[in-house]
């Protein structure tokens, strides 16, 4: 009896996102430079990138985060959003999320030298 092998067949988008995710953190900010954003938001198809967001919140408060890192502090309760499984990305337009929104490893150290020397132009 023949053994059959089962191949996983990856999506476009899943191979790039896979190579992206491989590239040097300095190429991948040529690529992806921060954004600014009207809310909060996470999305599957950023995963990888290394993506730096700031968005205001309803209260006026500037906050910065890295994408991946709150990818990986949500990941376990974003599977169970309809919205998450069904488009691939959830975004709150109010606040940070609970879950995240006190804690202070959103922006890595070396993000924040990223930043800095993004804004004094070097």
């Amino acid at each position: 009896m023949k053994e059959v092998k089962e191949v996983q067949v990856q999506t476009t988008a899943e191979i790039v996102q896979e190579q992206i995710s491989k590239m040097p953190i300095e190429e991948r900010r040529k690529i992806f430079p921060p954004m600014v954003k009207k809310n909060f938001v996470v999305r599957k198809s950023w995963y990888g990138r290394g993506q730096i967001i700031e968005f205001k919140t309803n209260k006026g408060k500037t906050v910065v985060y890295n994408h991946d890192t709150v990818y990986d502090l949500m990941i376990s309760g974003l599977s169970l959003k309809n919205a998450w499984n069904k488009y691939g990305y959830w975004s709150q337009s109010t606040d940070l999320p609970m879950i995240i929104r006190f804690r202070t490893d959103l922006l890595p150290d070396e993000d924040q030298k990223f930043l800095k020397e993004l804004k004094n132009g070097k």
